[in-house]
């Protein structure tokens, strides 16, 4: 280093703007102005700014200069956004005395990252939220997808194949503003239902500057334009559209795709959130965008011994998502926790036995049925033994000459819970695979003397055959699976069937069943009934995110 200079003004440094030596773009001659568009200056300088912030007239009020200039000709007075546009200027709204009393630039704190290598990453994480003790991740399912999908080296396997390329070469680099903007540039303008997306914002006021906000959608380019618009508006809801309002309209935010979950792809509702909560998390951790004590609850430390920058915008985990994180929630269990040896019981449900009741005669009262339902009361047929019906759902199973996984719990039992496919969360080991009443019911009370848990689909796959376990299967495999489940329901004792998932119903719902809808604390759920000599034999509650059945 040489003396006598700051870096601003060194004789080596390079504009990134022209690439002539001396000075940086800030200062650059040919930087076009934002503002007024003329070359000379930037808009930090810009008199004709100055004067409009000094109160002087001649401006229109409902001038946009910092939007692009594809965007500017069609925004005024709207300000339009259209779901394909990946760079987004706010209106500048602060004046000029704002940043003049401000004695810390944050548009100078640049992030140092280096992109770490993804497969490693999620390995790490996934090793970590399988064997997780934390109270609010056990109610969701990464235990049993993780070991149930093979491990997670195969997870890792999995996820790799849906991350764009341009995202994949950043492995190893230190991350600038240039490589990233370049990376938009040659990617298509074409997002895909179900696809992972970042915000680089940028600041022109410093072209190294960079803050980064991953997220997923269903709907990437309508989830973008809400975006675009919220920032358009100046909207400070969240930090992240806090920190490009703060920018007084020098920042822009630039979208990236990040994955795109192939058309193929066929997990089951309860695998896909997890597999897509484990690729946002493991994108949090490659930009650093969460704060650094969540990334080292989940990570431990930095791989170069240096702190995480904390400077990007992500709040929450990605990984809690499908958790009610209320501070209600908390406080119950917090509490609840305190008082365990006292007579406070703080596990009283939601919604209290008369109420539930009612709400249940209110949905079948169009029936017009001659009788009650009464679910606590058994059946007058008696239920198969063990060895009687698994010799019956050997034979119904016997055409597809795989290995399947029986049932799990009390055939005489009055509540069954169908689960979408094999998930296997009480032994790693083939041989002596037991499938498990999933963690929400558990926390219900709900176990393996008072209830019954299968697979709609039983059958043992490896993880590709795993994720197009409900595929478009031969005829004659699918009857295979209806009778499987008929058998099950018809020769046990059970009243009242969850229907985990949505591909569930279409194999173990009887085809002559009415439909209708519970109202309930969480929602309308549909339910099917099963009615036989005007009264009601069977109830199916369907639930097409078992991630939210414990809301029931």
């Amino acid at each position: 280093m040489q003396e006598g200079h700051t870096r601003k003004n060194c004789p080596h440094i390079e504009c990134l703007r022209c690439h002539e030596h001396g000075h940086i773009s800030y200062d650059c001659l040919n930087t076009e102005c934002s503002y007024c568009h003329k070359t000379g200056h930037c808009k930090s300088k810009c008199p004709k700014l100055k004067r409009k912030n000094n109160g002087q007239q001649g401006d229109r009020a409902y001038e946009y200069p910092s939007l692009p200039s594809g965007v500017r000709s069609s925004m005024p007075p709207s300000r339009r956004v259209e779901p394909s546009q990946s760079t987004v200027d706010p209106q500048p709204t602060l004046s000029l005395q704002t940043t003049q009393g401000t004695t810390m630039n944050s548009w100078e704190l640049v992030p140092s990252v280096v992109f770490p290598n993804l497969h490693d990453t999620i390995c790490q994480l996934t090793s970590s939220l399988a064997t997780d003790p934390n109270v609010y991740l056990q109610r969701l399912p990464y235990h049993s997808v993780i070991t149930g999908h093979g491990g997670p080296q195969k997870i890792a396997q999995m996820l790799l194949e849906w991350i764009d390329p341009h995202i994949r070469t950043l492995e190893g680099r230190f991350l600038r503003t240039e490589d990233l903007l370049g990376f938009q540039a040659r990617q298509d303008n074409y997002w895909s239902r179900n696809g992972g997306h970042v915000d680089i914002v940028t600041d022109s006021r410093n072209n190294e500057y960079w803050r980064a906000y991953p997220g997923q959608s269903k709907e990437p380019p309508g989830r973008i334009k809400i975006h675009n618009r919220a920032i358009l508006r100046g909207s400070r809801s969240t930090l992240h559209y806090y920190v490009i309002a703060q920018g007084q309209g020098y920042r822009a935010a630039n979208w990236l795709k990040l994955w795109e979950v192939p058309r193929d792809t066929q997990l089951s509702c309860t695998s896909r959130p997890v597999a897509l909560n484990v690729l946002e998390m493991t994108m949090c951790r490659a930009f650093q965008s969460l704060p650094g004590s969540s990334l080292e609850a989940y990570y431990g430390p930095s791989e170069d011994g240096k702190p995480y920058s904390n400077l990007g915008l992500n709040i929450i985990p990605p990984v809690l998502q499908g958790l009610s994180l209320g501070p209600s929630t908390q406080f119950r269990y917090e509490y609840g926790k305190k008082a365990e040896k006292s007579n406070i019981n703080f596990r009283r449900p939601l919604m209290r036995s008369s109420e539930f009741h009612a709400r249940f005669q209110d949905a079948i009262q169009h029936l017009q049925l001659s009788q009650s339902f009464c679910g606590n009361e058994s059946l007058p047929h008696s239920a198969l033994t063990n060895f009687e019906l698994w010799g019956q759902l050997k034979e119904d199973l016997q055409p597809i000459c795989l290995p399947w996984v029986p049932p799990n719990g009390n055939l005489e039992a009055l509540v069954g819970f169908a689960l979408e496919d094999f998930l296997d969360a009480e032994s790693e080991h083939s041989g002596n695979t037991k499938i498990s009443i999933p963690r929400q019911f558990q926390d219900s009370g709900w176990n393996v003397t008072n209830s019954l848990t299968w697979a709609a689909n039983p059958i043992q796959r490896d993880l590709t055959g795993m994720m197009q376990s409900f595929r478009s299967t031969q005829k004659s495999e699918t009857e295979s699976f209806i009778r499987f489940n008929q058998s099950i329901i018809q020769h046990s004792g059970l009243r009242v069937i969850l229907m985990c998932g949505r591909a569930v119903q279409d194999l173990v719902l009887p085809t002559e069943c009415k439909e209708t809808r519970l109202k309930l604390e969480s929602g309308e759920v549909p339910i099917f009934l099963e009615i036989e000599d005007e009264a009601i034999k069977r109830v199916y509650f369907l639930i097409p995110n078992p991630i939210d059945a414990f809301l029931l």
